[in-house]
């Protein structure tokens, strides 16, 4: 086999289980395999680049027992979203950070930071969808306050 044809399917291979990823653990799901193919091409070739953020507001309310109890769960069953809150009194931007677990309902973690939100609100509101990928909990094992990292791009 050539090295043209090696590198050919490494790509494939890289945008097929981007793909699965993106339709099983993200709400790309809505639209489809077709969808996710195309975001998946397009980062796998890096056309599409993803941001990197946190979710803010963790220690409000309930929030630290809800990521303690999404943590027990396996990375690959929590989806993330996001929901915009245009009636918020504190920032007319606001961006809710949702998470869901498969078969076990929904509730807001968070939120994104006053600049992010700043930003994305627009692009959300002009009925653009973001496809978000948890990446983890952090501050497991410390005595300290859990927080939720995550990637996420515009479409």
């Amino acid at each position: 086999m050539s090295d043209k044809e090696i590198k050919r399917r490494k790509i494939a291979r890289a945008v097929f289980v981007e793909a699965w990823y993106l339709k099983k653990q993200t709400v790309i799901f809505i639209y489809g395999i077709g969808t996710a193919l195309k975001i998946a091409w397009n980062t796998v070739r890096s056309y599409m680049r993803y941001h990197y953020s946190k979710v803010r507001g963790t220690t409000f309310g309930n929030r630290q027992t809800l990521l303690k109890r999404l943590s027990m769960y396996d990375a690959k069953d929590i989806i993330l979203s996001f929901v915009r809150e245009p009636n918020n009194p504190a920032d007319a931007s606001a961006v809710q950070v949702w998470a869901s677990v498969q078969n076990r309902g929904k509730v807001c973690i968070g939120y994104l930071s006053k600049q992010l939100a700043a930003e994305l609100a627009p692009l959300l509101d002009a009925g653009k969808m973001a496809v978000v990928k948890f990446d983890c909990i952090t501050g497991i094992g410390r005595n300290s306050y859990l927080g939720c990292n995550f990637r996420f791009l515009i479409i």
